[in-house]
């Protein structure tokens, strides 16, 4: 639960006036109480008095003391729908006015993951009449969510549905952020088809290749957005559509006449393609070790070609690798892409931070006979003090997988696996690597 400061500011005056009965003995004698008068919250954008006033467990009328006022405020924090909160009050002939002074907490997006029995709108509508305000987004923890998951639960059964709803903060698989996840569990309807409104993805052998996945599974808009992202996005990146984007999935629903269980539904993904982009170079910056003639030539594209954009991701790889080639282990490539949607061009600044280079420290093995490490030693090549090699020892970890007679000969080896760890160390630039055969 987020962090709250609770401030009681006590108009004495008043206050002795209201609480004198308790006034002269107050070790021994239970809290002042008074009539509570009113509740006002301010700073909220999200939250009315009247919904604050629900939330709070209080209500105009109630007899309250000092401590009501504490939980009150207590449970306000617990709904997870406020960072901070402060509150005062004062007292007057009326009784008690209550001021809760409130920041709201950091919110995110709702997805109503696989409700096909309904619209967005009637589950937000839902979610409205029975806690006040709903704008389509949750905190991420708090009372809440459990409030709005019942909420949902409650309405389910209007449309003749049953199941237990519950709510999970995920990553989005469009990297566009953190969302809360409704979903209902115990009822699943089945996917029985799905169709894109652009031909590229419905002519794609890559894209129906991979259907089954989703197809004849139970219905989820995040599994949809997980195939769109890994499975339909690529083959736009490929034809160089470096901004395409996926809209909210539309639905038909069919219900079985045999009972839920047979339920089905098919799906239309809109796909967005916007520009079509070509390549229009790197430009490069902190980088020593590799000359600018070097790194383009680790380009797999032309300028002027197709944006490939799966080529370009790759491409940032490649040059990783090729410093950990030359031992600059901590080499961190950081592209910033220029777009001129005009010229349908896709430029990239590309930003090399290079940090130390690596060099060969021991090679330490355990597990093996002294024969057999013998022998190893003789495989490998990286001498002491030689430049670190990431390839090389990704390699030689594959050659070794198994017990082979191109490195032990004669030697009888028996394992099942090895385990290995290339360390670092720091402050002397070396790599051990340790080898543990298991």
């Amino acid at each position: 639960m987020p962090s709250r400061r609770c401030a009681i500011f006590v108009a004495l005056t008043l206050s002795l006036l209201a609480f004198s009965t308790f006034a002269q003995d107050q070790a021994q004698t239970p809290p002042a109480a008074a009539k509570l008068a009113s509740i006002e919250i301010t700073g909220s954008k999200k939250i009315s008095n009247a919904e604050a006033a629900t939330r709070s467990g209080l209500k105009v009328g109630d007899v309250v003391s000092k401590d009501d006022l504490q939980r009150a405020a207590d449970k306000l924090g617990k709904t997870g729908l406020f960072s901070e909160i402060n509150y005062h009050y004062t007292t007057d002939a009326s009784g008690v006015h209550l001021f809760f002074d409130v920041k709201d907490a950091a919110s995110i997006p709702v997805i109503f993951d696989n409700f096909p029995w309904f619209t967005d709108d009637e589950l937000a509508g839902a979610i409205r009449s029975a806690l006040g305000s709903f704008d389509g987004t949750a905190p991420q923890e708090g009372d809440a969510l459990d409030a709005m998951a019942a909420a949902i639960q409650k309405f389910l059964p209007s449309k003749g549905v049953h199941g237990m709803v519950q709510h999970t903060m995920i990553e989005w698989p469009d990297n566009s952020g953190s969302v809360m996840q409704f979903s209902v569990v115990d009822n699943p309807v089945m996917l029985r088809g799905i169709t894109f409104s652009d031909p590229l993805a419905m002519k794609s052998l890559a894209v129906s290749a991979q259907l089954s996945d989703i197809v004849g599974h139970p219905y989820s808009r995040l599994a949809i957005s997980l195939y769109a992202f890994e499975e339909i996005r690529p083959v736009y990146f490929e034809a160089g559509y470096l901004k395409v984007s996926f809209g909210t999935p539309t639905w038909t629903f069919t219900r079985s006449p045999n009972g839920s269980q047979d339920d089905s539904v098919r799906v239309s993904l809109p796909i967005q393609l916007g520009v079509q982009y070509h390549f229009g170079g790197v430009t490069w910056s902190g980088n020593k070790a590799y000359s600018n003639i070097a790194l383009v030539s680790m380009l797999p594209i032309q300028a002027g070609a197709i944006a490939d954009g799966m080529k370009i991701l790759a491409a940032w790889n490649a040059v990783t690798n090729a410093y950990a080639h030359i031992g600059y282990m901590d080499a961190q490539v950081d592209p910033v892409a220029e777009f001129d949607d005009a010229g349908g061009k896709a430029s990239y600044k590309v930003q090399i931070t290079e940090g130390q280079q690596y060099h060969m420290g021991d090679l330490i093995i355990t597990g093996l006979s002294l024969d057999g490490e013998k022998k190893l030693r003789e495989a490998w090549k990286l001498a002491p003090g030689a430049v670190f090699d990431q390839a090389y020892f990704d390699n030689f970890v594959t050659r070794i997988g198994k017990p082979t007679d191109a490195i032990f000969g004669a030697v009888p080896v028996h394992y099942d696996k090895v385990g290995q760890l290339p360390r670092k160390n720091e402050e002397k630039h070396i790599v051990d690597v340790l080898l543990d055969f298991q």
